[in-house]
């Protein structure tokens, strides 16, 4: 599979397409907490109770805005917010029923927009900024285990662990119900469009309806501080909480 500058070949044709879909919500408001994950999904459930079920395959992406540079609890919201859900096209009725919904997250109200759905692009790139796999709550053991996960899609290209500058692995935390999850981030890279989709259809770890697990394109035009919505805890060589 040929790749020209980082980028896919319009004239590769792709033979399977994920079940799922992408559909995202403009969101309208001023702040809601840096660490949203948990308040966003029970917000979301209020409204769609079907989200509780076990057996539904959806994930759910943290909203994107700019934290607060006093207050790193804060994360401000602009324009360009969006809440975006991963769901099989037959369940795209869930986010169609959410559109134009005020949510109470946590202590903040925001307002949804309209729907746009969209089909996964494969991209030789992903990155999912939340990924949590049990009992991998150090750098080396987070590799291992993701790679791990790969070998088992038959995904096999280059990984890359989020770290610091000084090549420490960046944790991250999110509260879930009051418990303290830990989550790295991860790059994958040298992705052929079939492990692209199949990675982005798939994911790896847990916690999907809390942000986690789920891979996107990188968006080079993007600053990455928006959507770094996760509490940055304790580097990966202290001890897990």
């Amino acid at each position: 599979m040929s790749k020209q500058s980082g980028h896919l070949l319009d004239r590769e044709i792709i033979p399977w397409q994920p079940e799922v879909v992408d559909c995202t919500l403009a969101v309208k408001g001023d702040r809601i907490h840096l660490d949203h994950s948990y308040e966003l999904f029970s917000a979301l459930s209020r409204k769609q109770i079907v989200l509780h079920d076990p057996s539904l395959k959806v994930g759910i992406f943290g909203i994107n805005g700019s934290p607060d540079r006093q207050n790193k609890a804060i994360l401000h919201l602009s324009d360009r917010s969006k809440l975006r859900l991963r769901l099989r096209i037959q369940d795209v009725g869930i986010a169609y029923r959410l559109e134009h919904q005020s949510l109470i997250v946590g202590d903040y109200s925001v307002r949804l927009g309209d729907v746009s759905v969209s089909l996964l692009p494969p991209s030789p790139i992903l990155k999912a900024r939340l990924i949590t796999i049990d009992g991998a709550e150090t750098g080396d053991v987070f590799l291992s285990s993701a790679k791990s996960q790969l070998d088992r899609l038959n995904i096999h290209a280059n990984i890359e662990l989020d770290c610091h500058s000084d090549g420490r692995a960046k944790c991250k935390t999110i509260k879930v119900r009051g418990f303290t999850v830990v989550c790295f981030g991860l790059t994958v890279s040298n992705l052929n469009p079939i492990e692209s989709l199949i990675l982005q259809h798939e994911g790896i770890g847990g916690k999907r309806k809390m942000g986690c697990g789920m891979f996107a394109p990188v968006n080079r035009g993007e600053n990455d501080e928006t959507q770094n919505y996760a509490t940055t805890g304790r580097s990966s060589s202290d001890n897990a909480p």
